[in-house]
Formats: structure tokens, C-alpha cells, sequence
């Protein structure tokens, strides 16, 4: 699956042809590959006594993982900068359809976060999270002084950002809310934004969710009760412990190196719940122990290097935060999902990506790698075209600091040299 592009279209023939990252390629197919065994492995026992098929739930993974890898081999395709021109309309359309879950939305597990016709169904936040690091590095590479200036530049380019990630918490989402806060932060933190802003707005943020947590404590806050589960979950086993308490059960049992593929006992039925999807990296621990749940992390913290190395690499700033925005959906998310099974956060519903079941997740997932694997191959593509605003920001940084936009800053910041 060699790919190569010339740059006629955007009017230098001269450049050389480049491979994409074969090594981001590599891991991604791998943790792919490792999580369709994984979904088979865990949900097989359900799958044969809801569905009478043990394979009901691992030949729609398939299916997803089929569109997904079609829709990634296109975007690998698909210059990167074209995404620029659709950044603001895609997160005008992310916002129109999280509004609209409140109203036509499907609900399931405790949450209405699906929208969709029959069995098509979808999950809008999943979209949101990849139209959220369009519009920054969008935003942020076109105007770089905005990051400058907290109230006046930081604050309103907030503003619609922070609209998507209220919605997603409503549904309620709040892993995937959170993921997407924490993912718009690390692009301001690449644009060159001023670490104590984002850690004074992280600090707000915190107290803000426990402040509202705590004030509708009660009997029926779920919140509220994962909170207190948190911190004892064996003593709230039968209730609000009842997951935790049964994935750390799942991580004990497993020791150094598991109890053998296929020999989980938790996955069965009337055990750990979410076995498929948000706990299954409880299966892993169990199965294969803490050598296959290290070698799962240490896969992650690979793609997570790949990812920063390329946007290191790329010279166009919208390339460079795109490719920064892009490593941070894909795994940060995974550290969540790894915090809450092994009770380090509190319970949130968060999927491990490429491994747990789901198809709005894995299928926008491997769309993301197809992009960040197209900035790979057109890292020495520079954005010349002219614009009078961002040449007088441009300038007027260049005056004050001696930096020349937010493409060099991205890269100090990634080689941990800004001041």
C-alpha cells in the first residue's frame, strides 16, 4: 500500500515524491488487527447468548474496520491543506448535529449520544472531536497572535469550541468532552499559547464539573456515586462500584502474564460489563497480562511518536497543528480508557481506540491516521498564498519576539526549546 502523490496541484513540480510513515502505518494496522481478535475474544460468550452467533458482534467490527481503513486509504489521497477550506463549516455542521441529538437523538446505555435512521446510527461527538482540530489549526495557523493575547484572542476563539464540548457533556459524554478539551489544549499549547492559561482554565474546568457534581449529589447522580465509588469501588460492589470493582478484579487476576487467551472469566455473562467496549482493556490485563498490557500501552505511546515526529517535521503551520490535533484524538482518549480501568479516574464511558467495539469511533479514528498519514508525505509543503492578515501578524510577531508565525513556534514547542 505504497502511497505517493506529485505536488502539481499545488504548482511546484520540482519536489520529490515521499512515502507515507511507515512505521504510524504499521502500528495502526497492528493495534487494528489486535483489537478485531480482541472483540471476538470478549464478546463471544454474549454474542452466543443474545444472538445466538458468536461472531454477531466481531463481523460488524469488521464491517466498521473495512470502512474504515476504505475511508482512510482515502484520505492518505486527499491533500491535507484541502481541509482547510472546510474547517469552519465542519464545525458549524458538528454543532448543528449535537443540537440536534438533544432532540431526534437515539438513547442507549444510560446516554442519547446517536443519531440515525434504523440501524444506520452514528455518534455526532465522534465527528466533533475530528471538525475540533480542523477549525484550530485552522484558526490558530491563520491568525498566530491570537494565542498572544488571553481576553481578547484565547477567550473568543474558545467560544465555539467550548459550545461542542458542552453539548457532548450534556448527551452525557463526558470522556469523550473531555478528550476534546484536552485535545483543543494541546493545540493551543503547540500554537504557543502561555502553559499557565491553559493550566488556570484546566483548573477551572475541574472545579467546575466538582462543583456541579457535588451540588447535584444525591441517591439518582450517577456522577455523584461513581465519585464516592472511586474511592472504595469493592465497598459500592453491588452498585456504583459494581464495574470497577470487577476490572480491577480482571487486572489482579491476570498477574505478569495472564491467564491464558480465551480463559477470561470476567467477560461472561453477569461479570464485568462493557467487556467489549469500554472495559476491554480489563480482558486484555486478565488474558494476557501486565506484559500484553504494557506491550498495548507501549503500541499507543508508538503512535503518539510517529505522530509529534510528523508535525516536528512539517512546515506548514496548519499542517503542523492539524498533525498535532490528530495525534491528541487518537490518544489521549486511549490514556482515559487506561485511567479508568485500572481506577485511576473515576468511571467515565470512554472507547480504547482501534480495539474496543464501535464503528463511529474506529471508522473516524482510521479516517484521522489516513490524514496524519498524508501530512507525512507532504511535510515540506508550505502554505505561500497571500494573505494580508496573517502577513501582518506575521510581521508584527516577527517585531516583538522574533519568531515568524505559529508553524516555527509549534516546532519549538515540540522540541521543548519556546520561551
Amino acid at each position: 500500500m505504497a502511497v505517493a502523490i506529485r505536488y502539481s496541484d499545488i504548482g511546484n513540480d520540482n519536489r520529490e515524491e515521499k512515502n507515507i510513515d511507515w512505521t504510524l502505518f504499521l502500528v495502526t494496522i497492528l493495534l487494528l488487527s489486535f483489537g478485531i481478535i480482541m472483540v471476538f475474544d470478549a464478546s463471544y460468550s454474549h454474542a452466543f447468548q443474545i444472538h445466538n452467533d458468536s461472531a454477531y458482534w466481531v463481523k460488524r467490527q469488521l464491517l466498521f474496520a473495512g470502512i474504515g481503513l476504505a475511508g482512510m486509504f482515502i484520505a492518505t489521497k486527499i491533500s491535507f491543506w484541502k481541509w482547510r477550506s472546510i474547517a469552519v463549516a465542519s464545525m458549524v455542521i458538528s454543532v448543528i448535529l449535537l443540537i440536534a441529538v438533544r432532540f431526534i437523538g437515539h438513547e442507549a446505555m444510560g446516554g442519547q449520544r446517536w443519531i440515525g435512521i434504523g440501524s444506520f446510527k452514528f455518534q455526532p461527538s465522534e465527528f466533533a472531536k475530528l471538525t475540533l482540530v480542523f477549525y484550530a489549526a485552522h484558526v490558530l495557523a491563520n491568525r498566530p497572535r491570537l494565542v498572544r493575547d488571553f481576553w481578547s484572542g484565547v477567550l473568543p476563539f474558545l467560544l465555539m469550541p467550548l459550545i461542542a464540548i458542552f453539548l457532548v457533556e450534556r448527551q452525557p459524554d463526558l470522556g469523550t468532552a473531555v478528550t476534546m478539551l484536552l485535545t483543543l489544549f494541546a493545540v493551543l499549547y503547540a500554537a504557543g499559547a502561555r502553559v499557565r492559561w491553559l493550566m488556570a482554565l484546566l483548573a477551572f474546568f475541574a472545579c467546575a464539573a466538582a462543583a456541579f457534581t457535588l451540588l447535584h449529589s444525591g441517591h439518582n447522580n450517577f456522577r455523584s456515586n461513581r465519585l464516592v465509588a472511586y474511592l472504595d469501588p469493592f465497598a459500592y460492589s453491588k452498585d456504583a462500584g459494581y464495574q470497577m470493582s470487577h476490572s480491577l478484579t480482571a487486572l489482579g487476576t491476570g498477574g505478569l502474564f495472564g491467564v491464558g487467551f480465551g480463559e477470561s472469566r470476567e467477560k461472561l455473562l453477569g461479570n464485568l460489563p462493557m467487556q467489549r467496549t469500554d472495559f476491554i482493556f480489563a480482558i486484555i490485563g486478565e488474558e494476557l497480562g501486565l506484559v500484553g498490557a504494557f506491550l498495548t500501552l507501549f503500541a499507543f505511546g508508538a503512535l503518539s511518536a510517529r505522530g509529534c515526529q510528523i508535525a516536528y517535521k512539517t512546515k506548514d503551520a496548519f499542517g503542523k497543528l492539524l498533525a498535532i490535533g490528530i495525534t491528541a484524538i487518537t490518544t489521549v482518549p486511549a490514556l482515559l480508557n487506561i485511567a479508568v480501568v485500572t481506577g485511576t479516574i473515576p468511571t467515565t464511558g470512554i472507547p480504547l481506540p482501534f480495539i474496543s467495539y464501535g464503528g463511529s469511533s474506529l471508522i473516524l479514528t482510521l479516517v484521522s491516521i489516513g490524514i496524519l498519514l498524508n501530512i507525512s508525505q507532504n511535510g515540506d509543503y508550505k502554505d505561500a498564498r497571500p494573505n494580508a492578515r496573517r502577513e501582518r501578524e506575521r510581521n508584527a510577531w516577527s517585531q516583538d519576539s522574533g519568531r515568524t508565525g505559529s508553524a516555527i513556534i509549534a516546532k519549538e514547542r515540540l522540541k521543548g526549546t519556546y520561551r
